[in-house]
């Protein structure tokens, strides 16, 4: 390690190459390995305790409720489009493109379905990865 002009510089020294006929890393002769603290002994690998940070109940409960909410608003929405189907104003919005949006935010809403689950809700790793994965079809096809 130099340091020149308050700069600081590496210099890379070879000290072992690979080799398949030796069966993996041979090290070359009078070459050792120095780490950052300068002694030739590897750094003991930290290992950082994650804390997980699931979803508690109430939230999970809370996103659902918007959900079955948005789902009964458009729904709500169809039904009445169909039941004034023959009135003048309904029939000069273009009700077919109203019960699109009305499907499209259906779709968009489900997308909080597949966020609400997290390992703490005993879902396996390849039904979480399906619903992560189902995601951004939801949300953007809506």
């Amino acid at each position: 390690k130099k340091e020149d002009n308050n700069m600081v510089s590496f210099e890379s020294v070879l000290t072992s190459v690979w080799s398949s006929n030796t069966d993996g890393w041979k090290d070359l002769q009078n070459t050792m390995t120095l780490f950052a603290d300068g002694s030739s002994t590897p750094p003991s690998a930290e290992r950082k305790v994650l804390i997980p940070n699931y979803l508690d109940t109430w939230q999970r409960v809370i996103g659902l409720l918007f959900m079955v909410t948005a789902y009964f608003l458009a729904c709500g929405s169809i039904l009445g489009l169909l039941k004034f189907r023959n009135q003048g104003f309904v029939q000069r919005s273009q009700p077919a493109f109203m019960a699109l949006l009305c499907v499209g935010s259906i779709m968009t809403s489900t997308t909080i379905f597949t966020l609400s689950w997290d390992e703490g809700a005993g879902w396996s790793d390849s039904q979480l990865d399906m619903a992560c994965g189902m995601t951004p079809w939801f949300f953007f096809f809506g």
